[in-house]
């Protein structure tokens, strides 16, 4: 059992004491105040910080093989167990392993353990971490990566899921109508990443419910074939947990790479160049001028009607024709 375990799951450590995440998500939140001008539509955002970053694990203690490196009191699984548990309610920030985005202090804002006597040498923790500090908290380099990389371990990832449901047909755990299933998931993962990487026009709200989607197709999938429950099956769970996290990673590079999109409606009969300076200023139109005859299509910029929409990328600050945004906060 401990082979089967250790196979599938992310090494860590807390304070100094080794843990294994079967899953993992992160949060991050920003900071942003808003200013509303009198009379206008729209608002001014000010970005004023990151909150804490949160990482929300599902840790497995269970019966490893001796370790000579670890002291007597943290061979054992539910010794290890506890340990975790007291140093998490100590109150004293502790050096977290990320085991994508790297090592960082960080408290244990609640934490929850449960066992079952039907397994009794495999213990299961919830704990979320929160990082202690403040300033500048890049990200690892795989987030500043272009999209390309991310669409590209997206596919790496699709092919591996694929390989673990062959896998777990020549096993005997899965069926071949199931292994179909997971093939149809993940080529659909692919495709729906290839199209944020691909088309010039996607808006952050598009990303959006791509993203919502294929995870909730994902999540379908893994609860339909009870991953989760047979440890046979853990390879495929890893393999497909791992591509929807870089499903959402190619999401929020999508989103960073496009512009949130407003709507303006012109209020009289103007040529393209005199709308553009209204909501950019004079300085700044002309560099959005191919840009806006692509998004909308126009045919005869010389002199649009009075009541025509216009979308165009948001202007920082908001210009005064800006009405509405049609995309998604980035």
């Amino acid at each position: 059992m401990a082979d089967v375990w250790e196979s599938i799951l992310y090494p860590s450590s807390f304070g100094g004491i080794p843990i294994d995440i079967v899953s993992i998500s992160d949060s991050f939140r920003r900071s942003i105040v808003r200013f509303g001008p009198p009379r206008r539509d729209g608002a001014i955002l000010q970005d004023m910080g990151a909150d804490a970053r949160e990482t929300r694990a599902q840790i497995l203690f269970f019966e490893r093989e001796p370790d000579p490196g670890l002291p007597s009191d943290r061979q054992n699984h539910a010794r290890r167990a506890v340990a975790f548990v007291n140093l998490a309610n100590s109150g004293r920030a502790q050096e977290f392993v990320h085991p994508i985005y790297g090592s960082f202090p960080a408290l244990v804002e609640d934490c929850s353990m449960a066992s079952t006597g039907e397994e009794r040498d495999l213990i299961v923790v919830d704990a979320t971490f929160v990082e202690q500090g403040v300033g500048t908290r890049p990200l690892s380099a795989e987030m500043a990566e272009p999209i390309d990389g991310a669409a590209a371990a997206v596919a790496t990832e699709s092919e591996l899921a694929n390989q673990a449901a062959t896998d777990a047909v020549e096993g005997g755990t899965l069926s071949a109508d199931q292994a179909a299933e997971v093939d149809t998931v993940v080529t659909d993962a692919t495709a729906t990443v290839d199209s944020w990487q691909s088309d010039p026009d996607i808006t952050p709200r598009d990303v959006t419910a791509g993203l919502q989607r294929l995870s909730t197709t994902i999540a379908d999938l893994v609860e339909e074939l009870e991953l989760a429950q047979n440890p046979a099956n853990y390879p495929l769970n890893r393999a497909l947990q791992r591509l929807h996290f870089q499903v959402r990673r190619a999401a929020n590079l999508a989103r960073r790479d496009a512009p949130a999109l407003i709507e303006v409606t012109l209020a009289s009969a103007v040529p393209l160049r005199i709308a553009l300076a209204d909501v950019y200023g004079a300085e700044e139109h002309d560099q959005h001028y191919d840009e806006a005859i692509r998004l909308n299509e126009i045919d005869d910029p010389s002199l649009l009607p009075a009541g025509r929409k216009l979308t165009l990328p948001t202007p920082d600050p908001v210009g005064r024709q800006a009405t509405r945004r049609k995309g998604g906060d980035r």
